[in-house]
Formats: C-alpha cells, structure tokens, sequence
C-alpha cells in the first residue's frame, strides 16, 4: 500500500479492538485463561473441574455443585510488560525505534458472581465480569514518535452472564446467555490520505461502544465418585463498532466489526482423597471469526492442567500450566503487496498486518502461563481465595518488504516482547 510511513500506523489503534474479549494478561490469544482465582491458580481449567461461581462462564453444567447460595466479590491486578520494535531499511526511510515501551500497563477488572439452589435439581446464577481491562500509550515517546503516530488507546468490555442448570444423577446441563458490551477509546495522530504532514490530527472519534450475546451450552457427566467429564461450546458473539475511528482518513468516522470466536471444549476432574487434578483440552477459532481472520490469526489448541490439595479445613493450595500456541506466527516473508484486507473501508497487506499484530497488539503473543494460588476458610461459609499467573516471556519477529512510496521496495522488521503478571482475589460468600 502506498503512502506515507505514517500511513500504516493508524493500523494499529484497529488492532486494540481485538482484546475486547478479555484480557490481555495470562492469555490465550485475546482470552483470559481464567476470571476468578480458583480458576486462575489451576491453569485455567473448569470444563469439569467446579471453579465455583465461574462455572457460569466456564461449564454452567457445573453450578449445581453449589449446594449453598454462594456471592464472589473479587478483582484482578494485571501487569503487562510489552514492548514494541520497528526497524525499516531502504527507500525512502531508514529508521529504527528501539524497544518502545507502552505506558499504560496495569489494569484493574472486576468480577461479581451469585449463584442459587433453586430446587433439588435446577440452580441459577449471574455473573457480572470485566473481561477486558487493556490500554496502550505511545505519546510523547522519543524512540521514533513520529512513526508510532503517538498512538493512546484503552479498551473495557464487561460481560453479564444469566444461567441455568439442571442435574439428574450423574448428569447435568447447563445454558449460559454471554452478554456482552464493549467500550472503546483510541486514536493516532494521522495525515490525510495525500500523506502530507500539515494535514496530520488526530483521527480518533471518542468512545465507541457496542453491544450483544451469545450462547453457551455445556454438560458434565460423573463415571463415579471420583471422576468426572464435561464439555461445553460458546458461539460466537458479534459487536459492531460505530464511528469508531477514520480508518481511511477522509474525514468520516467509520464502522468496524469484530467477532468474538466459537470455542468447544472438553475436561475431566479426578479426585484422589484430598487432591484434585484436572485436564481441559479447548478449541478457539480465531481463524472463522470476522476481523481476527483479516488478521491471519490461527486457531489455538488450549492444553491447561491444574492440581488442587486440600491441606486442611482452612487451606486449600493450588497449582497449574496453561499452553497454547501463538496466535501470531513468526515470518520472513511479508510483501508489500499481498494481502489485501479491507478493515474500516481502507485496503491493507500482509506487511501493514503484521505492524497491527505486533506493534499495536503485542501483548496477544505469549504461549506459556504457570501459575499458583490459595484459599483460606475463615469460617466453613466464609474464604478467602487468592492466585498469580506468569506469562513467561515471549518474543514474535516478522521480516520482509513494505511500501513507503508505492512499491516494494523497503526492508521492515516488526517486533514484540512481553511478559506479563496477573494477582487475583475474591471474597467468597455462602448462605
């Protein structure tokens, strides 16, 4: 694509409306591996393991292992270390920014649950969950300002989750309504599309927000006492964005679309005495999903595993691995020329993807996340539980051409490094 090298950077404001589904910290893609600390602290698992209150998002078969009326009231800290690196060697710019650190890098998300016995068989709950909490900041950086566009964004998404559930023996159902709004803010300082600097401004419209649903369906199953499966499915949810930003720059807010993805997949819980050792195995389709696919984000094979021993009446201890490919994919071969995404009315390529991945979307990329945890018992209807995730480092490159001045013709290296930390905690009621 020609134009200006400023051109392309308004690419990467787009690409902060892919963490609408969550969470940008202990992640799989664009997807936290787990809301509360129970969760958390295993890897992320609870297809059949019961998680509690986060069975509503998790398998809302599972709810009606509360045999009590339970309330969580908790929070989530994340830490994200990003950095972003761009290099470009040729005609006509020959520049390189350094590791750009993004300002902004602690987030706050709440979370609220609530859960109810209605009959011997049949339980409802409600679950109220920011299930995203991410900005970016690259004003006023002196490492190659003027190509991050100085470039501010920050994205909140909450979820409110109604379900029900029904179990007969060893079997239990569940359906769970994903509602979900999104609130976002971002812009970049930007010339129009002749490229002219005195034309620059910023090109954000404000707040943009959306809403919708989707629906999850899941179903546990116990072999016997010690052993049980689950599986569940969510569709996808679909949030239309308007006047979200002038993507095109010819003065006129525009639309945007993004899909949250379908996901499936399946667990089993094994309980030994005091231990808990749970296997979830999940499928997320990044690949099918509106704006993630122009994107030429893969599909992740979500492989968590987590442990749980009850050390006493008051303490429980817990301890998980959660893995999953990289949505993005290390490469040497961007052209300038292939492509042709249309994102917003504007037409990109291969080489303007790969600065929205890892530039403007960094913190998507990490594979690897342990992570650790705990709950003390105050009184048996009274605990407090509380976990930490590690995202180990993780470092994506993508080389080749790009176009500064219409052709071919310029060596670009888009990098990103992150690392990140979640602490979780709730307060758990029972009545």
């Amino acid at each position: 694509m020609g134009g200006s090298p400023l051109k392309k950077h308004r690419l990467a404001t787009v690409a902060l409306l892919l963490t609408l589904s969550t969470q940008l910290h202990a992640v799989n893609g664009a997807n936290l591996i787990g809301l509360t600390p129970a969760s958390v602290a295993m890897g992320g698992v609870g297809i059949a393991y019961n998680s509690g209150v986060e069975s509503i998002v998790k398998n809302p078969a599972l709810i009606t292992r509360l045999s009590l009326p339970t309330l969580l009231i908790g929070a989530n800290i994340a830490g994200v270390d990003l950095k972003s690196r761009i290099t470009y060697a040729g005609t006509p710019l020959t520049t390189d920014t350094g590791f750009a650190k993004n300002n902004l890098s602690t987030f706050y998300i709440p979370e609220v649950g609530f859960v109810m016995p209605l009959t011997e068989n049949f339980s409802a709950g409600i679950g109220l969950f920011g299930t995203a909490g991410f900005g970016i900041d690259h004003r006023n950086q002196t490492q190659g300002s003027g190509v991050l566009s100085n470039m501010q964004a920050f994205v909140l998404a909450l979820k409110l989750t109604p379900a029900i559930a029904y179990r007969q023996g060893p079997l239990g159902l569940g359906l769970s309504n994903h509602i979900t709004y999104g609130l976002l803010s971002f812009g970049a300082s930007l010339p129009d599309q002749t490229g002219d600097p005195a034309t620059t401004q910023q090109r954000g419209s404000g707040i943009a927000d959306a809403l919708s649903g989707g629906i999850q369906g899941g179903i546990s199953y116990d072999l016997n006492d010690n052993i049980t499966l689950g599986a569940t499915y969510q569709t996808p949810v679909t949030l239309g964005f308007r006047r979200a930003f002038d993507f095109d720059r010819n003065g006129v807010y525009d639309d945007i679309t993004v899909e949250l993805p379908a996901e499936l997949g399946v667990g089993v819980d094994t309980k030994l005495d005091r231990l808990h050792v749970a296997l979830d195995v999940k499928q997320i389709y990044w690949s099918k999903a509106k704006f993630f696919k122009a994107l030429n984000w893969r599909d992740q094979t979500v492989v968590a595993l987590g442990t749980q021993y009850q050390a006493n009446d008051q303490w429980v201890l817990r301890l998980g691995y959660n893995y999953a490919r990289s949505i993005i994919k290390d490469s040497n071969n961007l052209n300038a020329l292939n492509g042709r995404t249309n994102l917003g009315g504007a037409e990109f390529f291969d080489s303007n993807i790969a600065f929205f991945n890892l530039v403007g979307l960094g913190g998507v990329i990490g594979e690897q996340t342990i992570t650790a945890g705990t709950a003390y018992a105050f009184t048996p209807h009274f605990k407090l539980d509380i976990s930490a995730a590690y995202g180990l480092p993780k470092t994506i490159t993508q080389t080749g051409k790009t176009s500064l001045a219409g052709a071919n013709d310029t060596d670009a290296t888009y990098t990103a490094k992150v690392s990140t930390i979640i602490t979780t905690a709730a307060l758990i009621f029972q009545f």
